[in-house]
């Protein structure tokens, strides 16, 4: 008999097994439910049971093809690699382990598959009982899907788990097939791809047309002669018979009419001198081409090119009943005044490509020595009639003076090499394959800080109490005093010219929004010109179609804010229908023609019309109940727009605060918060690059850029087929940052660093500013850009890379998805440069690599982050509510949260203003935009040490300086209260 039937037989001769039994019951009970461990297996076993295998196949599956794709690339290498020859030990040793990985793989994806089959199984029979075909159409296309894929994927695996390598060659082509049949399923939204070619932060071309030699020149140029544009012909054709028609005293979308413009001619008393003496002596020239601005925003501004001032002149004179009208021509003027005029620049070539980046044609006249002498462009006056007679008057053409500022150089007094030296300290720099990993960070933010330190101790001690223009350098417009108008314009030679009552179209530059799917097809189609739009917001944002899905949609939303917070609040794919809508100053100006499921993958092609281009538009996706925010920088963000948004912003709060909340939308709440963001992401682009401009003696103009700011929806797939559609956050999205700039010496190294300056900074911005708006001092909001992932894998101790086509090999050792790793071998092929990190980073609700793709002659960039943004990425858990937000019908609650993010967003935007708005020549807030220019002036003394061999340093310095750079402006920020004076804009 077994031990145990002894014992057995024991107990229950004592009497005792009954007693054991229930002790041994009462143990277990108060296991199960009073012990830690006990209570974890539960939890444990309740996530087990609620988990969505689905995920956990998909992610099997992304694995899987991540990790073949990386295999295929170790193939790369250099010519003549030991890797490479065929076969060898480590080469076969490489590919036995590879085929341990996929039949492992392949054994973990089959039986999930089981797992997922019986869940989705089960979830069809419930469709089927409530009679939900759309639930029963989308869970038989999963299963369809799912066996298609699941077949194709296994044949591919088995053939390669059987294979006995004989060669690298049928190694590489069975991991070929199997990662072609993984990449055939849709795993995720489509990436924001770029051209290459077109990179969007740097400046523009400098191709233009010569200027035109004759009247008839003009005229083709301008369509005056051709049979499509008979108005502007038979306009033209009407100055010699009645010059005193009222087309000269009409108003159109160049030249407007506004309570602002018609209160300034007043206040000029309609006076033609006054009107001329104001424009001349207030507004300053940019180098720009075409009609961009309006003449209501470049008297907003105070800035504008040729044409926009022109209109500006003709508006006010218009607007005081005096007769006026365009002169547009090609003119020669003096090759020293030219020079003053653009910049103060010393070279003809920096002034040409000043011009000629704008759009300006221009050409350079040289005397028999080949000097240049004068200097013939397109150019466009105004003409006023004048007691019967047309006197030209051109307010654009001007001089200025220049102040160089304090020699931040000297001021320094420090030795590259040695201040080099002591950055990298012990960091593992590979100067032949470009990499360098363990920079310590804290190190080099002291080294910079204790510069800071040097050159602001300078300042103090060599120059006290000085202006900002005093230590930064300055410009100012030198100002007309005349008593009369002038008789003469101020060119030595008009060669051509045609008098214009308006200006035609075709030099009116244009903002174009196109929403498509994925096979071009297109269902709403925008296009409105740049004046008509400049000062006002934009946005795109899906309703919902009926009231049937108005009443679905607020059923599903979160009801709570811990719900609308909650990682995992999710809606079925496809649970409403969602119609289109484009908004001006959140007024609908285009629907789309068809509406569209909840959570569908679109298309919008966005971007500008020039008179020299034509459309240049960039592709982005967008998931239907998105809201994005679409703004406009046209040659810098107006301070007085900023406040416009502060006092909306301030209103919506004081409405929030005291629970009047029936007549306010998303639009109000939601729609406000994301226009504030990308609006103050330009204002701090604008002031950074003022700033770095200044310090590295580059004249930098902005040309008209667009960018969004948008909630983020997440849809997932299962085998291609979209399942659950969840806010994942908020992504800034900067598709074109666009300038011109030169050095005023035509230095190519300081143009070329100048705008890698400018790029890192702005990258960094894309996540710092969201940071800043979403930060209500109780939570901690991380953002990431392409820069910030840079930073945060240099702390981990990753390898940063810069690739080229010399060392591409290297792609092979980086862990990245393959739309990323595509995009890097394109690029390189085009001859750009790429820095990436060697593996992904995980910051807050994302997950992916940080990247930049740059041109080594122009330093113009893509700065991206995985997933095809170039910009940044803000998640959880405001991110999530916001996005809630946007996507309701109205304005959803509950509403406690928008309070606190209205009120921050306000305040941070009057932090922005003490910034931005200080008059050049006062003492407004000295300390801090001495502060901010010493920190930025000494980026360009740091950017020059990777002239020495460790350019692989250039990707990692410029995640460390962009940081720092803003982190230290930020803090300076914070202390506005207590140094600046409570100073605002001029009424």
């Amino acid at each position: 008999m077994k031990s145990s039937n002894i014992a057995l037989e024991f107990w229950r001769n004592t009497r005792g097994f009954l007693p054991m039994v229930a002790l041994t019951m009462t143990m277990l009970y108060l296991f199960v439910f009073y012990s830690p461990s006990a209570v974890a297996m539960l939890a444990a076993k309740e996530h087990y049971e609620n988990r969505d295998v689905s995920i956990e196949l998909m992610n099997s599956v992304e694995a899987l093809r991540q990790n073949t794709s990386k295999y295929l690339a170790s193939f790369t290498g250099k010519v003549g690699d030991d890797k490479l020859a065929e076969p060898n030990e480590m080469r076969v040793a490489l590919a036995e382990k590879f085929q341990r990985y996929v039949s492992h793989s392949v054994n973990i994806i089959a039986n999930q598959k089981v797992e997922a089959e019986h869940a989705l199984r089960k979830q069809l029979s419930e469709a089927v009982k409530k009679s939900d075909a759309q639930q029963v159409k989308l869970i038989s296309d999963q299963l369809s899907m799912m066996f298609k894929h699941y077949h194709s994927m296994i044949l591919a695996a088995s053939a390669l788990e059987k294979a006995d390598f004989n060669s690298v060659a049928e190694s590489q082509e069975l991991a070929g097939k199997l990662h072609q049949s993984l990449a055939s399923i849709k795993l995720g939204q489509a990436p924001h791809q770029y051209d290459s070619e077109i990179l969007p932060f740097g400046p523009l071309s400098s191709a233009v047309h010569e200027p035109a030699s004759s009247v008839e020149a003009l005229q083709d140029y301008l369509g005056l002669r051709s049979q499509s544009n008979q108005a502007n012909a038979r306009t033209v054709s009407s100055y010699a018979s009645d010059p005193a028609s009222d087309m000269f005293l009409q108003f159109n979308e160049d030249n407007q009419v506004t309570e602002r413009l018609t209160q300034l001619a007043i206040e000029l008393n309609h006076d033609p001198l006054a009107i001329y003496n104001y424009v001349y002596n207030t507004i300053e020239y940019v180098p720009a081409h075409g009609s961009i601005q309006g003449a209501d925003y470049t008297l907003f501004s105070k800035r504008g090119g040729a044409i926009d001032q022109a209109s500006l002149l003709v508006s006010l004179l218009r607007a005081s009943a005096i007769p006026a009208r365009y002169v547009y021509g090609s003119v020669e003027v003096d090759i020293s005044q030219a020079l003053n005029w653009v910049g103060g620049v010393r070279d003809v070539k920096a002034l040409q490509n000043l011009l000629g980046q704008g759009g300006v044609p221009n050409v350079v006249i040289t005397d028999h020595n080949g000097v240049a002498k004068r200097l013939k462009m397109e150019h466009v006056w105004a003409e006023a009639q004048i007691e019967g007679q047309w006197v030209g008057l051109d307010p654009s053409f001007k001089q200025y003076t220049y102040e160089e500022g304090i020699d931040l150089n000297a001021a320094m007094d420090t030795d590259p090499d040695q201040f080099y030296a002591a950055l990298i300290g012990a960091a593992d720099v590979d100067n032949e394959n470009k990499t360098v990993r363990g920079i310590d960070q804290a190190y080099a933010a002291q080294l910079i800080s204790e510069l800071e330190k040097k050159v602001e101790d300078y300042i103090q001690l060599n120059h006290p109490n000085t202006k900002f223009e005093d230590v930064a350098g300055g410009k100012k417009i030198v100002k007309t005093e005349a008593e009369v108008l002038p008789v003469t314009l101020p060119y030595i030679s008009v060669v051509a010219s045609q008098p214009l009552a308006q200006l035609p179209s075709n030099i009116r530059h244009k903002f174009g929004f196109t929403l498509n799917d994925n096979y071009l097809n297109t269902y709403l189609n925008v296009e409105i010109s740049l004046p008509a739009l400049a000062g006002k917001t934009l946005a795109l944002h899906f309703t919902p179609t009926t009231q049937s899905d108005i009443d679905t949609l607020n059923a599903k939303l979160p009801q709570s804010e811990s719900e609308a917070t909650s990682s995992n609040a999710k809606l079925p794919y496809g649970l409403t229908q969602m119609d289109a809508e484009f908004l001006v100053d959140t007024q609908v100006v285009a629907m789309g023609n068809r509406s569209f499921s909840l959570g569908e993958e679109l298309n919008i092609s966005k971007g500008f019309w020039t008179p020299r281009f034509g459309w240049e538009k960039t592709d982005s996706p967008v998931i239907a109940g998105e809201y994005q925010a679409i703004g406009i920088d046209y040659h810098g963000i107006e301070p007085g727009m900023l406040a416009d948004l502060k006092a909306k912003n301030a209103a919506v709060s004081q409405q929030l605060g005291a629970g009047n909340i029936d007549t306010l939308t998303k639009h109000d709440t939601a729609g406000l918060f994301l226009q504030t963001g990308i609006h103050s992401y330009y204002a701090m682009v604008n002031l950074q690059q003022k700033l770095l401009s200044k310090s590295t003696k580059v004249v930098n103009y902005i040309q008209p850029s667009y960018g969004t700011f948008s909630t983020d929806l997440s849809v997932s797939y299962f085998f291609g087929v979209p399942r659950w559609v969840s806010p994942s956050g908020l992504r800034m999205d900067v598709d074109r940052l666009a300038n011109n700039a030169e050095a005023a010496n035509n230095c190519l190294d300081d143009w070329r660093d100048y705008h890698r300056m400018t790029g890192a900074v702005s990258s960094y911005l894309e996540n710092l500013v969201p940071e800043k708006m979403l930060d209500n001092s109780t939570n901690n909001p991380q953002g990431v850009s392409a820069v910030k992932a840079l930073g945060i894998a240099g702390q981990q101790g990753q390898k940063i890379y810069t690739l080229t086509n010399s060392n591409q090999f290297l792609l092979s050792e980086i862990a990245i998805d393959d739309e990323v790793r595509a995009e890097i071998n394109s690029a390189i092929a085009s001859g750009k440069e790429v820095t990436v990190h060697e593996k992904p980073v995980s910051v807050v609700g994302w997950t992916g690599s940080g990247y930049i793709i740059t041109d080594p002659v122009t330093g113009s960039g893509a700065y991206k982050i995985s997933g095809g943004a170039n910009g940044g990425f803000v998640g959880p858990e405001m991110g999530i509510f916001l996005s809630w937000v946007g996507l309701a019908a109205g304005f959803m609650g509950p509403w406690g949260l928008v309070v606190s993010l209205i009120i921050g967003a306000t305040l941070l935007l009057s932090l922005w203003l003490d910034l931005m708005v200080y008059n050049d020549g006062s003492d407004f807030c000295r300390d801090i935009m001495v502060s901010l220019f010493v920190i930025t002036g000494i980026l360009p003394f740091l950017l020059g040490l990777v002239g020495l061999p460790t350019l692989a340093f250039l990707g990692f310095y410029i995640g460390i300086m962009a940081g720092l750079v803003t982190t230290r402006a930020l803090e300076l920020i914070s202390l506005i209260g207590s140094r600046c004076p409570d100073q605002r804009l001029e009424s």
